[in-house]
């Protein structure tokens, strides 16, 4: 039969992700696979004809237990893996042979891969009924009855277990046991299981609900009201559009994404402990102020913030090629210290576009901030003109080097005088003791054309028409600047600084982006085309939240509080029948639920990290971001184009799974039976089985293991009768199950 789906919203993301193809319940349908060695009710009718299925304790559990269905051992655990997650048993076949590596079996998943792609193409059709969770037997992501997710209803600390588990250095101190039978009843020896160890019963010991809401958390006076005033704008949208808001996330649930959108990566399990056992109706209030302003967090916030801006400002490919004049070292040293010092928005904006100085770390006159330009130079700065406008006013100007914009009124010539602040800017090579580097220097301009002088420095560009036209420096709102060349007279990229810096549309781009960054999706459909013909979903919300950031010193830090905790960031992702027409992919997002997503290649790396508690290891800061950068490598692809674009395999795509499956990287992190996650829990005489089982689960899904999950779980211990094995491979499963990778 086919197993209960608990999370239909997840798997139909994973599904959109992975092209179609519906993937199994990693964590569970491959235990429950694990166990009686069918293949899932999905594959069958794809298998081919001439294979008979494996009987009971043949297929993936013998796999799982290192034997080919041949009853000959396995040589490689991942193979094992690969079979369990990829939800197909071994087969039996004339001689016993495995089915699993044969090119029938090859031809088989190609099979499947085209008929996920051929499937995508239908995928619009039949998305919406896809994410309506309408079917009492299929719980969602949102399980309002956890134990864990009534905190915020009630304020009760009881509902939690106390956190006796707080130990960020490593410790051993065992998770509380329940003190509730009904938690502890032994169903597995009901069934003849001989004594010994197991995950507990399953069985839910869960409060009553209750019918109180906890109102959301408020912040300081003038944080309120920007905060009341975002969540009336929101709500109004839903209103005049006939949207019911899904319900509130979980606590658990809000406390992973806040994690994710501000530091990069998921809680830890003692940092979950903590936030779900605090009591007080402040204690989001809190929890933003804690990952925002703590010393504790200072490293994890510059860390994820820097990542995050070097992909806006320079690509996650920028200074990767051994040709490249960009020093990804030091545009992220000079991040991070604008991060950690909270440096003013518009201050990093002037200093990023006006900057002058050596590329690389230990060079003289070192000046992080040049990498942003120094990729960009070349034919005449067209790249660093169309960049700047792109990341620092949301204008999309370079289709207007060649012609007018299609859909407003920009001119060919706002370009071109656009242009015109960076011909006095030039890229320098240069060597000595720190090595070879580049510096970014202004020089006098003499003009263009046989005529120009420095006095009158202007530049030409070719018209429609094929005729030469000149243009001199004037900013997009028609703001003009001395004609002169002559850098002592005007520095024209300063200038432009100045007016960027000061302009309406600059803290308008960095609203919208930080709030695609919290939400998913920003207030417009493009985030680097905001001119007049994009449109707003909310443009009172816009023009109110650029106008509160203006006035709060371009305060980054407190942008981010307002959104994370607004409403809007505290709703489930369950998709309801009254939300459904809420499709950001049509165009416009009304932010009625949470948006599902995959996590940011750097956020999939920190939780691994976390997870795994391999962050504890004693390495620098330097080595644990390089280490980062070299994993991040194998996911991006520089397109070598003029607007030096770079195209991302962290996709989602069957590939992207295989990696995660079998990758080196992920087995360095996460397997190995020396890991020492596992190490630590099997040695720790303190802990039940069932504690052991529930770290994990809090350490990779920041929930506790459902009865069922438990069942299964015992299950696979009593068969097996290996705690470690069965610990690594249940560890395995999460780390690569659609619910870790997915924000949800």
């Amino acid at each position: 039969m086919e197993p209960e789906r608990d999370d239909p919203i997840i798997d139909a993301c994973l599904e959109e992700l992975l092209g179609g193809v519906t993937p199994p319940d990693l964590s569970e349908r491959i235990l429950r696979a694990l166990d009686e060695g069918q293949v899932p009710a999905t594959y069958p009718h794809l298998m081919p004809p001439e294979y008979e299925y494996a009987g009971p304790g043949e297929g993936l559990a013998a796999a799982a237990n290192g034997t080919a269905a041949n009853g000959t051992a396995a040589n490689d655990s991942s193979e094992r893996r690969v079979a369990a997650a990829a939800g197909v048993a071994a087969v039996v076949v004339p001689g016993r042979q495995r089915w699993l590596g044969s090119r029938e079996a090859r031809s088989f998943l190609w099979g499947v891969t085209a008929a996920g792609m051929i499937a995508a193409v239908g995928f619009w059709v039949g998305r919406n009924s896809l994410l309506i969770d309408d079917q009492p037997d299929q719980p969602n992501v949102v399980d309002r009855s956890d134990t864990e997710n009534e905190s915020k209803k009630n304020g009760s600390q009881a509902n939690h277990p106390s956190p006796a588990f707080v130990d960020n250095k490593g410790g051993n101190q065992p998770l509380p046991k329940s003190s509730d039978r009904r938690d502890r009843t032994d169903v597995a020896s009901a069934r003849g299981k001989p004594d010994g160890p197991d995950f507990g019963s399953g069985e839910p010991n869960l409060p009553a609900p209750s019918a109180v809401t906890t109102p959301r958390p408020t912040t300081a006076a003038n944080n309120s009201d920007v905060i009341a005033f975002v969540n009336a704008q929101i709500a109004e949208g839903w209103r005049e559009h006939r949207l019911t808001a899904s319900p509130q996330a979980t606590d658990a649930e809000w406390c992973r994404r806040t994690y994710l959108r501000i530091l990069g990566r998921i809680p830890t399990v003692a940092e979950l402990l903590r936030f779900l056992d605090d009591a007080a109706q402040s204690k989001h209030v809190a929890l933003v102020d804690r990952l925002l302003d703590s010393p504790a967090y200072r490293d994890s916030y510059a860390r994820n913030w820097t990542s995050f801006w070097s992909n806006v400002l320079i690509g996650r490919s920028g200074g990767m090629q051994s040709d490249s004049k960009i020093s990804r070292p030091g545009m992220r040293q000079y991040l991070r210290e604008a991060l950690l010092e909270n440096r003013p928005y518009d201050r990093m904006v002037h200093e990023l576009v006006s900057a002058t100085g050596s590329n690389r770390p230990g060079t003289p006159g070192f000046n992080g901030a040049v990498n942003f330009h120094l990729g960009n130079m070349q034919d005449k700065a067209v790249t660093a003109t169309a960049k700047t406008a792109q990341v620092f006013l949301g204008l999309q100007v370079q289709c207007t080097q060649c012609h007018n914009h299609p859909f407003n009124d920009a001119l060919q010539n706002r370009f071109w005088e656009l242009n015109a602040f960076f011909r006095q800017t030039q890229v320098v090579s240069a060597g000595g003791k720190g090595g070879r580097h580049y510096r970014l220097v202004n020089r006098d301009f003499s003009g263009e054309g046989k005529t120009a002088t420095p006095q009158q420095a202007e530049i030409y560009y070719e018209g429609r028409n094929g005729k030469l036209q000149a243009v001199y420096p004037r900013f997009i709102d028609g703001t003009e600047i001395a004609k002169s060349g002559f850098v002592s007279t005007v520095d024209r990229r300063g200038e432009l600084a100045t007016l960027i810096s000061s302009s309406e549309w600059m803290p308008r781009a960095a609203v919208n982006r930080l709030w695609a960054h919290f939400f998913g999706f920003g207030l417009t459909a493009q985030l680097d085309d905001m001119g007049p013909h994009a449109g707003v979903s909310h443009p009172q919300l816009l023009d109110r939240l650029s106008k509160e950031f203006v006035a709060s010193g371009y305060d980054l830090k407190r942008l981010m509080r307002w959104l994370a905790l607004s409403d809007a960031f505290s709703l489930s992702s369950r998709q309801l029948a009254e939300n459904k027409s809420d499709d950001p992919l049509l165009g416009v997002a009304w932010f009625s639920r949470y948006y599902t997503r995959q996590m940011r290649p750097e956020e999939l790396y920190e939780s691994l990290m976390t997870a795994t508690e391999f962050d504890q290891a004693r390495m620098s800061y330097a080595a644990l971001d390089d280490a980062k950068t070299d994993w991040l490598q194998q996911f991006t692809i520089d397109l070598n184009t003029d607007e030096c674009n770079e195209a991302s395999t962290f996709d989602g795509t069957v590939g992207q799974t295989l990696m995660m499956m079998n990758g080196r990287s992920l087995e360095r992190i996460a397997g190995g039976e020396k890991h020492r996650l596992i190490e630590r829990l099997v040695a720790d005489r303190n802990m039940s089985p069932e504690t052991k089982l529930q770290y994990l689960y809090q350490a990779a899904l920041s929930r506790k293991a459902r009865p069922r999950e438990i069942r299964m779980a015992n299950d696979q211990l009593r068969q097996r009768g290996d705690m470690t094995e069965t610990l690594q491979d249940i560890w395995w499963v999460l780390l690569n199950s659609n619910e870790f990778i997915l924000d949800h």
